[in-house]
């Protein structure tokens, strides 16, 4: 058994015993080479990605995980790329880089760092994701994650995890990337996420109300 599959085993029997997952929307993500986004409120949030789908892209994430053994283990298991935050890191960039034109898929967060707002609301995105999109002529998948929480800001309950259409920024390729380009094709992505945030809220509020009618 591969690293990733012990990893994804562990993180199965997390999900159901502890932290159990629902998915909204397509249950297979495609085979094809992706770059998945996800928001990001909790440490957990690629491994409940890896647990709902039998992908293996890389993923980038803050270096300051490495310290958490079980975390680094997962991460080296599916080719994760450390970013050490506020240096600028290009060789985190060139890796993943050279990984998308190599036909690997990557997990990547746009917001880069850890919203602690918990409310379902969205930080301002990076731009890294799409200049990667546009630069590989890779597609985007966005995928927005939702944990909902006690009073004290603790994960309590089903994580949901909502799928949305895949993000073709096909219009940008071909052109040099300016701030104005990146900026546009930013905003897509965010409006994105945004029917994603939606159509949770929504969802809530549904099974909110029927509940209220039990």
């Amino acid at each position: 058994m591969g690293k990733l599959a012990v990893y994804r085993f562990f993180a199965g029997w997390i999900a159901r015993i502890i932290r159990p997952i629902k998915v909204i929307g397509e249950k297979k993500l495609e085979k094809g080479q992706s770059i998945f986004c996800i928001n990001h409120t909790s440490n957990w949030d690629a491994v409940a990605f890896v647990e709902a789908f039998k992908v293996e892209p890389m993923a980038m994430y803050k270096a300051e995980l490495r310290e958490n053994k079980f975390l680094r283990g997962f991460l080296d298991s599916i080719n994760a790329i450390p970013v050490h935050r506020g240096e600028g890191d290009l060789n985190a960039i060139k890796t993943a880089l050279t990984g998308l034109k190599n036909g690997k898929s990557l997990l990547i967060a746009p917001e880069a760092t850890r919203n602690k707002n918990y409310d379902g609301s969205l930080l301002p995105f990076k731009v890294g994701a799409v200049s990667l999109s546009i630069k590989t002529k890779t597609p985007i998948r966005p995928i927005y994650i939702y944990h909902p929480r006690n009073k004290k800001g603790k994960i309590k309950g089903r994580t949901l995890i909502f799928v949305g259409e895949i993000l073709d920024l096909s219009q940008f390729y071909g052109q040099q990337q300016s701030k104005e380009l990146l900026a546009q094709a930013n905003e897509r992505l965010f409006e994105e996420f945004c029917k994603l945030r939606e159509s949770c809220q929504k969802y809530l509020a549904d099974k909110k109300a029927k509940k209220s009618k039990r």
